[in-house]
C-alpha cells in the first residue's frame, strides 16, 4: 500500500467530512414556531366544540397533540406571560399585572426568556405582535419585535383621534368590516410572520419564530367574513350566567365587556350577550385562519416536517359564565387554555391527551425537542415524552 497515497485519501476524506458537516450544520436541528392567541378559551372543533370554525388549528391538531388539561399558572396577561416566557412561577417572578419594574430591570436578565434562549444558541429569532405584553423587547434577536400599524378598529367613524376618549366609553366592542384580513392587526401579523419564516429560511440557520395575535381579545373586531360563518340565531348563551347562590362575587372579576359603554351600569342583555359571543367566536375563526396560512407557507417552504409549531393561549376567558365576561378568575374556563403541539418526530401524533400540565412547562419542553440544554432555574418539567 501506498502510503502517500493513503494519508491523500484519509485527507480527502477529512476534508470531505468537514465541508458536508459545515453545509448541514443546520439541517437537523428543529425550527421553532411558538404561536400566541389572546384570550382564548378551549374554542375549537379539536376541543370538542363543534360550533367553532376552526379548520387550521384542527388540522394542526389531526398530525399533533391537543392538550385536553392544560392549565396557566395564573389567569392574568401579564402574570401568565411573564412565567411561560421565562418558565418560572408568578411567585418567583413577582408579576401580576402589569410588570413590576425589579422583573424588567432584574428578572428578566438573570432569566432570559424562552426566545433569548434560542437566540443565544444560534437560531434565526423574532417576535411579532403581542408576545411579551409589553416589556422591552431583547436586543440580541436577528430581527427587531415587529408591532402592527393596523389601530383597534378600522372603520374610521370607530377610531379615536383623541387618546383621551377611551373606546370603551365611546364603542360596541365589536366591529366587522367588508375588508382584507391585513386591515386588521391580525393579518397584518401573519404576513409579516410570513415574510419573516422567508428570511430566515435564505439565512440556512433554524428559526424561533414566535407571532402573537392579539384577538379574541376586546374589542372583538375582524373582517365580515368570519362573522358571517356563524348565525346569530345558532349562537347559545351561556348555561350558568348567574353568580351561584353561595357564590362570592370576590370570585369573579367584573371586567372585559363589562368596561364599554353601559354595560357595567346596566348589565349585558341577552341581545347583546348573543352578539358578544358572536363576535368572540368570529374572532377565533379570524386568528384561526391567520394560522391557517402560515401553515400553508411551511408545506410551500418544504419544512412543515422539520418544525416543531406550539399554539397557546394566556388564558382562558368568560363569555357571559358565571356572571362574568373577562379572565382573572380561578374558575376552568380562566385557568384551561388551549394547547396545541406538533414536534416531526412524535408517535403520537392525531391524539389527544388527558395528562396534566402547566404552562410553565412548555418552556423546557421546547428545548428539549430542540436539543438544547434545560437550565436548572426553570421550575416546569417538560412534556415533551407525553408526544
Amino acid at each position: 500500500m501506498n502510503l502517500c497515497f493513503l494519508s491523500r485519501t484519509r485527507a480527502v476524506c477529512l476534508a470531505a467530512t468537514v465541508l458536508l458537516l459545515s453545509s448541514t450544520v443546520y439541517a437537523e436541528d428543529k425550527n421553532i414556531l411558538f404561536i400566541g392567541i389572546d384570550d382564548m378559551q378551549v374554542a375549537a372543533g379539536c376541543y370538542g366544540q363543534s360550533m367553532m370554525k376552526t379548520p387550521q388549528m384542527d388540522r394542526l391538531a389531526s398530525k399533533g397533540m391537543v392538550f385536553m388539561n392544560a392549565y396557566v399558572q395564573q389567569a392574568v396577561c401579564a402574570a401568565s406571560r411573564a412565567s411561560l416566557l421565562t418558565g418560572c412561577r408568578p411567585d418567583t417572578t413577582g408579576v401580576n399585572y402589569p410588570y413590576t419594574p425589579w422583573f424588567i430591570t432584574t428578572f428578566v436578565k438573570k432569566h432570559p426568556t424562552i426566545a433569548d434562549s434560542f437566540s443565544k444558541q444560534g437560531f434565526y429569532t423574532r417576535t411579532l405582535g403581542k408576545i411579551h405584553h409589553g416589556f422591552p423587547i431583547e436586543n440580541s434577536f436577528t430581527e427587531a419585535h415587529y408591532s402592527p400599524e393596523a389601530g383597534f378598529f378600522a372603520l374610521k367613524e370607530n377610531q379615536r383621534d383623541d387618546p383621551k376618549k377611551k373606546h370603551q366609553n365611546l364603542n360596541n366592542p365589536w366591529e366587522h368590516a367588508d375588508l382584507p384580513d391585513n386591515a386588521y392587526m391580525d393579518g397584518q401579523i401573519a404576513d409579516e410572520t410570513i415574510a419573516t419564516i422567508r428570511r430566515a429560511v435564505k439565512s440556512g440557520k433554524p428559526f424561533f419564530i414566535a407571532p402573537g395575535f392579539k384577538k379574541p381579545h376586546l374589542p372583538f373586531v375582524c373582517p365580515k367574513k368570519y362573522s358571517d360563518l356563524y348565525q346569530e340565531s345558532d349562537i347559545k348563551l351561556s348555561p350558568h350566567p348567574e353568580l351561584g347562590p353561595d357564590q362570592d362575587p370576590i370570585s369573579i372579576a367584573k371586567n372585559g365587556a363589562y368596561n364599554w359603554l353601559n354595560y357595567r351600569e346596566e348589565g349585558i342583555n341577552n341581545e347583546n350577550a348573543r352578539q358578544l359571543r358572536h363576535s368572540y367566536y368570529a374572532c377565533v375563526s379570524f386568528v384561526d385562519a391567520q394560522i391557517g396560512k402560515i401553515l400553508d407557507e411551511l408545506d410551500q417552504l418544504g419544512i412543515a416536517d422539520n418544525t416543531v409549531i406550539m399554539i397557546w393561549s394566556d388564558h382562558g376567558y368568560h363569555l357571559g359564565d358565571h356572571g362574568a365576561w373577562g379572565k382573572s378568575s380561578n374558575f376552568e374556563l380562566a385557568t384551561r387554555s388551549p394547547l396545541i403541539v406538533y414536534d416531526p418526530g412524535m408517535k403520537g401524533g392525531g391524539k389527544k391527551t388527558a395528562a396534566l400540565v402547566e404552562f410553565v412547562d412548555m418552556y423546557p419542553t421546547l428545548l428539549e425537542l430542540a436539543e438544547q440544554n434545560i437550565q436548572d432555574y426553570l421550575e416546569g418539567t417538560s412534556f415533551a415524552a407525553i408526544l
